[in-house]
């Protein structure tokens, strides 16, 4: 969320993002694109960073396709 960005609220960017995976099974989705433009809007490129390293690299997700620009994980239940 924008507040977060805002307020420079590096712990709530975080948690939001933890929360998104999480709760993927409540949403019925299974799926995580993960591109080279994901999160370039609101959060400064180190942090930006960490979390698609965080959603690389989940032991919840697993890899199911992936070329040098995109990769896509699949939610395990």
């Amino acid at each position: 969320p924008t507040r977060f960005f805002y307020a420079n609220d590096t712990k709530n960017i975080f948690a939001y993002h933890d929360e998104l995976i999480r709760t993927m099974p409540v949403e019925n989705l299974q799926y995580v694109l993960i591109g080279p433009n994901d999160l370039a809007q609101d959060i400064n490129a180190p942090d930006r960073e960490k979390i698609l390293k965080d959603w690389r690299t989940r032991p919840d997700l697993r890899t199911v396709y992936e070329n040098p620009r995109y990769q896509i994980r699949q939610r395990l239940n």
